[in-house]
Protein backbone atom coordinates (compact mmCIF):
# COMPACT_ATOMS: atom_id res chain seq x y z
CA UNK A 1 0.00 0.00 0.00
CA UNK A 2 1.12 3.31 -1.20
CA UNK A 3 1.70 6.30 1.48
CA UNK A 4 0.69 9.82 1.01
CA UNK A 5 2.29 12.91 2.71
CA UNK A 6 0.50 15.76 2.34
CA UNK A 7 -0.08 19.22 3.76
CA UNK A 8 -3.53 20.10 1.95
CA UNK A 9 -5.91 18.57 0.18
CA UNK A 10 -8.52 19.20 -2.23
CA UNK A 11 -10.91 16.84 -3.68
CA UNK A 12 -13.50 18.84 -6.14
CA UNK A 13 -15.73 16.48 -7.88
CA UNK A 14 -19.10 15.34 -8.41
CA UNK A 15 -21.87 17.88 -9.70
CA UNK A 16 -20.66 20.77 -8.59
CA UNK A 17 -18.04 20.96 -11.85
CA UNK A 18 -20.62 22.22 -13.76
CA UNK A 19 -20.98 26.47 -13.60
CA UNK A 20 -24.54 27.10 -13.59
CA UNK A 21 -25.98 31.07 -13.11
CA UNK A 22 -29.30 30.88 -12.26
CA UNK A 23 -31.49 32.78 -15.30
CA UNK A 24 -33.29 35.47 -14.26
CA UNK A 25 -30.53 38.16 -13.72
CA UNK A 26 -31.05 40.32 -16.24
CA UNK A 27 -32.12 42.92 -14.27
CA UNK A 28 -29.45 42.78 -11.66
CA UNK A 29 -26.66 45.58 -12.26
CA UNK A 30 -24.30 43.58 -9.73
CA UNK A 31 -21.60 40.72 -9.95
CA UNK A 32 -22.78 37.47 -10.40
CA UNK A 33 -20.24 34.60 -10.07
CA UNK A 34 -20.15 30.73 -9.76
CA UNK A 35 -18.01 29.19 -6.65
CA UNK A 36 -15.57 27.74 -8.96
CA UNK A 37 -14.85 31.00 -10.19
CA UNK A 38 -14.25 32.72 -6.53
CA UNK A 39 -10.88 33.69 -5.47
CA UNK A 40 -10.41 35.19 -2.69
CA UNK A 41 -12.78 37.70 -0.58
CA UNK A 42 -9.96 40.61 -0.76
CA UNK A 43 -12.00 42.40 -3.56
CA UNK A 44 -15.30 42.54 -1.65
CA UNK A 45 -13.90 44.50 1.35
CA UNK A 46 -16.82 46.78 2.37
CA UNK A 47 -19.19 45.47 -0.49
CA UNK A 48 -22.91 43.35 0.59
CA UNK A 49 -22.49 40.38 -0.94
CA UNK A 50 -25.15 37.45 -1.16
CA UNK A 51 -23.99 33.91 -1.23
CA UNK A 52 -26.74 31.65 -2.06
CA UNK A 53 -26.49 27.81 -1.06
CA UNK A 54 -25.29 26.48 2.39
CA UNK A 55 -23.20 23.62 1.28
CA UNK A 56 -19.45 23.42 1.51
CA UNK A 57 -18.68 25.51 -1.06
CA UNK A 58 -21.08 28.25 0.00
CA UNK A 59 -20.03 27.75 4.11
CA UNK A 60 -16.51 28.74 2.66
CA UNK A 61 -16.74 31.28 0.80
CA UNK A 62 -19.43 33.40 3.05
CA UNK A 63 -16.80 32.61 5.82
CA UNK A 64 -13.70 34.04 3.93
CA UNK A 65 -16.07 37.18 2.95
CA UNK A 66 -16.92 38.03 6.02
CA UNK A 67 -13.10 37.45 7.22
CA UNK A 68 -12.30 39.93 4.63
CA UNK A 69 -14.47 42.62 5.90
CA UNK A 70 -17.12 41.63 3.08
CA UNK A 71 -21.15 42.53 4.38
CA UNK A 72 -21.79 38.80 4.03
CA UNK A 73 -25.65 37.15 4.33
CA UNK A 74 -26.80 33.73 2.79
CA UNK A 75 -29.66 32.41 1.57
CA UNK A 76 -30.83 28.67 1.11
CA UNK A 77 -33.90 27.41 -0.34
CA UNK A 78 -34.51 24.85 3.07
CA UNK A 79 -33.23 24.33 6.28
CA UNK A 80 -29.89 23.17 6.87
CA UNK A 81 -29.85 20.18 8.57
Amino acid sequence: MAKLAVRFLAVATGENSVASIPPGLTGFTGEAIHSSAYKSGRGYSGKSVLVVGAGNSGMEIAYDLATHGACTSIVVCSPVA
